[in-house]
């Protein structure tokens, strides 16, 4: 059996964030993650990463990096905004 990251490895969350980042940046859809072909290219490179179904990946990946957008973009624009 292969060794695989932890949860909490650094790399595997470097790579779930940057995967994430991918996703919503080129508005990718959900099955991406699924994809068999896209599953046999991560798995080639990276022997280690742990590659999550698309419901676990949407609610701890991509809820998580949403929320970090609003947080850094978009509320501090909307801040200094004047409504009529």
């Amino acid at each position: 059996m292969k060794e695989t990251f932890k949860k909490d490895n650094v790399q595997q969350k470097d790579f779930l964030q940057s995967l994430g980042l991918l996703i919503m940046k080129k508005n990718l859809p959900l099955q991406f993650v699924e994809s068999i072909w896209f599953k046999c290219l991560i798995l080639h490179l990276f022997l280690k990463v742990v590659l999550y179904y698309r419901k676990h990946f949407f609610q701890e990946i991509l809820l998580n990096l949403v929320e970090k957008t609003k947080q850094l973009y978009v509320l501090p624009k909307l801040t200094n905004c004047i409504l009529p």
